[in-house]
């Protein structure tokens, strides 16, 4: 059984449609706005932006001061590179219009390219399914609770997901009508995405060809040429700027052996924990049951691109091992595969309470059950707040920054790697590493390294040492604290922030 999307509720009612579409938006925008300058989520990488355009922004309008400047310079520098620093960039053009940093800017900007992505979506829902089955897409999209998060952060990934759904958008026109302008849009679409951040390379391209071979076939001239255009386009402009950085300037390559780790797939914890992350970024129920929807998904490219969409997040999953088992967020693509796969299911149930005969009734149950899952999804919201690793307050990182003299040769053992000190402090340095976190040092470590061996491989003397981690200093650190205890002196002791100085090499 399929889904017949002439016979959906808001298909037949398209002003009811448009009711709920504003209600949904305004009440997405409306949520992310009281909660702005709480999103603490992967604090590391956002200050790790934040201190990016501040570098963008003063090279553009030097500060007064010029060593504001030479700290942030510094302290990008020391940092790795990851993706181009595109969204950093159209901050920064904020900043300059602005005639000052704002972080509550950059987050807007972020909450407005989750929103323009949402369009996007329900567009491409609806052509898949229905209008009925697009509300439910958007809502799911707008409303769960990670999302809702990094919507809210000063992270490049809200601009990737937005040109990814622009992307699965425009395969989706070219399937409606295929023609050169339509492909060259949809690949263009997908190459923007890819060029931001590679996250959604694998999932654009199952949809893409799955669809393809659908329509087409195997031995049909057009599966092959329009498939390579495609190609050509997507992944050759796409992924330009990482295989230039992998294969040639070399300042990538690391970003290769840290993302595939081949031995995690044959340990049982890599997948246990794939799991719990995947669960806890959408939840077990959709991607269950958006599993068991495809089915109901039209005979036709429509079900091999939602199968494609499934098959491009196995493979993600499979080439980013690392990643995929530490943290969450890299699974924000199953907010959208599994929204749209499972919604023409929620449309059938939709479709059998709003039926003429059974309105009155099923209408509050849809909206009582629209009302339950929101709540649930804001109490998760919530609770993740409070639970969250506090960082440093502006006031107390300004005092940090002015007992070590805004320098560029600190440690520090603080929350998120020191991000959102080295910002707010505008001081710079590195996260003083365990003795077994390999991936801190650059190279494989067979071995726990020393105090002295880490210290060895820092370039530069240090001058300070900065603790505002006391609980993860105490528990992690019990050998830095016995060394700077003696070798070092005490600078500064407060219940904020422990500051070492004027240290001896022991």
């Amino acid at each position: 059984m399929t889904l017949d999307r002439e016979y959906g509720f808001f298909d037949a009612n398209r002003r009811w449609a448009w009711v709920v579409i504003i209600f949904l938006f305004a009440a997405a925008g409306g949520l992310r706005l009281l909660h702005l300058d709480d999103s603490t989520v992967i604090a590391e990488r956002q200050y790790r932006s934040a201190l990016i355009a501040r570098l963008i922004y003063f090279d553009a309008s030097p500060p007064a001061a010029e060593w504001r400047e030479d700290v942030a310079r510094v302290s990008v520098d020391r940092k790795v590179v990851l993706e181009p620093p595109i969204f950093e960039t159209i901050v920064a053009s904020i900043y300059r219009v602005l005639g000052r940093e704002s972080l509550d800017a950059a987050r807007i900007l972020s909450v407005t390219f989750w929103i323009i992505g949402a369009f996007f979506l329900l567009d491409t829902t609806k052509r898949l399914c229905s209008m009925d089955a697009a509300l439910y897409a958007v809502a799911f999209y707008l409303f769960v609770p990670l999302g809702v998060e990094v919507s809210t952060s000063f992270l490049p990934d809200p601009l990737m997901l937005g040109l990814m759904l622009a992307g699965l958008w425009g395969i989706t026109r070219y399937f409606e009508g295929p023609s050169l302008r339509r492909l060259l849009m949809a690949a263009g679409l997908c190459a923007s995405s890819i060029f931001v951040k590679p996250l959604g390379l694998f999932v654009l391209l199952a949809a893409f060809y799955c669809a393809l071979l659908a329509r087409y076939g195997f031995h049909n001239k057009t599966t092959y040429v329009h498939g390579l255009i495609f190609l050509a386009i997507s992944v050759g402009l796409g992924t330009s700027y990482y295989a230039y950085g992998t294969l040639v300037a070399n300042y990538l390559h690391w970003q290769v052996q840290a993302s595939f780790k081949p031995q995690l797939l044959v340990e049982r914890a890599f997948w246990y924990r794939w799991f719990d992350y995947a669960r806890w970024t959408v939840g077990l129920a959709p991607v269950v049951l958006g599993l068991m929807a495809i089915p109901l998904h039209k005979k036709d490219w429509r079900r091999a691109l939602v199968c494609g969409l499934w098959l491009g997040y196995l493979a993600f999953c499979l080439a980013f091992t690392y990643h995929v088992q530490i943290t969450g967020h890299y699974h924000l693509q199953l907010v959208i595969v599994a929204g749209i796969s499972v919604s023409p299911l929620i449309a059938m149930v939709l479709r059998q309470m709003l039926a003429p005969g059974a309105v009155w009734l099923g209408a509050p149950l849809a909206i009582f059950a629209s009302l339950l899952a929101l709540f649930f999804m804001v109490r998760d919201f919530r609770h993740d707040l409070r639970n969250r690793t506090a960082i440093e307050t502006a006031a107390v990182a300004r005092e940090i920054g002015e007992i070590v003299d805004h320098g560029t040769r600190n440690l520090f053992v603080s929350p998120y790697y020191g991000g959102p000190l080295e910002y707010l402090a505008e001081i710079a340095g590195d996260y003083w590493p365990t003795h077994n976190e390999e991936w801190m040092f650059g190279k494989r470590v067979d071995r726990p390294l020393s105090v002295t061996e880490r210290f060895d491989l820092l370039d530069f003397e240090l001058e300070y040492f900065i603790v505002t981690d006391f609980t993860f200093f105490e528990q992690r650190h019990p050998d830095i604290a016995t060394y700077l205890s003696a070798n070092c002196d005490v600078v500064a002791h407060t219940p904020d922030y422990l500051i070492y100085g004027r240290c001896v090499r022991g």
